[in-house]
């Protein structure tokens, strides 16, 4: 069985903790800022919440909220994707931490379970889809 593995990626946005939140934290909210959803429905609120998210290729991702630390910390992890994808059971945790009162730390961590075979071209993704993700949050956190 191979190891667990993470990949994190880091960066800051000029925008204020709470308009950061606003777009990570309300698990609906994916579609403000993420131009890769195109549709969003959410089951419950808080841990154990779930969302569906369409994509602009046509899949689905379900993710469900594990733990919930407002307005500093979410931990979500991928329930089922359609088609499927080799992400499911994948956990990703975001950071958040004000700089100043403009300015907002963020750090996005991606963890695979110990026996998921994470091939270098699957790490090589998901490092810049979250490079490309935090790009987003900047260009959007703004007109919150």
């Amino acid at each position: 069985m191979t190891e667990s593995m993470a990949i994190e990626v880091s960066g800051q946005i000029d925008a204020k903790l709470g308009d950061v939140w606003a777009l990570v934290g309300e698990f609906d909210a994916i579609t403000r800022w993420n131009s890769e959803a195109i549709a969003v429905t959410v089951k419950g609120s808080g841990v154990g919440a779930e969302r569906s998210v369409s994509a602009t290729d046509g899949g689905v991702t379900v993710e469900r909220i594990e733990y919930l630390d407002p307005p500093n910390f979410i931990r979500y992890s991928v329930v089922a994707t359609e088609p499927s994808k080799p992400i499911v059971g994948v956990t990703a945790a975001i950071r958040l931490s004000a700089v100043d009162a403009t300015h907002t730390n963020i750090v996005w961590r991606t963890e695979f379970p110990a026996g998921l075979n994470v091939s270098q071209s699957l790490a090589d993704a998901i490092r810049s889809s979250l490079g490309t993700r935090i790009d987003l949050l900047r260009s959007s956190a703004g007109r919150v």
